[in-house]
């Protein structure tokens, strides 16, 4: 599976606005072909402190196949599932949401940040992308 993921840094609507230009820190990932049953679709490892907000808020999520039923993928940390990010049937826009951590998701050097696919991949969705909306602390 080809898997392309880059990290910059950019401005966030979600962030307040004393944050916007200083403290944004966007985490991007992709997928270039179909993912495979419980696929390992992304793998950040964690350089400088960052939180993600509650529910993930300001993250967004596309695909450019819709799926063919509700399909969830997994966000972990360290290989806990702190959130989701869920494509409803037929759906190319995805919607996030925080797991059994709820609230802000902090991050320390080091830590594993990683998006998996469902254990059974949707048979359509194709050419995800999606971008974490992060603030270094």
């Amino acid at each position: 599976m080809l898997v392309d993921s880059l990290q910059f840094v950019a401005d966030v609507a979600a962030v307040p606005a004393a944050d916007m230009n200083t403290n944004a820190y966007d985490i991007a990932g992709s997928t270039l072909q179909q993912p495979t049953d419980g696929a390992t679709l992304m793998r950040f490892v964690v350089t400088r402190p960052f939180s993600i907000p509650a529910n993930f808020a300001g993250s967004q999520a596309n695909s450019s196949v819709a799926t063919t039923g509700s399909t969830v993928y997994e966000i972990e940390r360290n290989g806990a599932q702190i959130g989701q990010l869920t494509f409803g049937a037929a759906a190319t826009d995805g919607s996030f949401a925080d797991a059994t951590e709820i609230g802000v998701h902090a991050f320390v050097a080091d830590d594993i940040l990683t998006v998996v696919a469902p254990g059974t991949a949707d048979a359509t969705h194709d050419e995800i992308a999606w971008t974490l909306a992060a603030i270094m602390t």
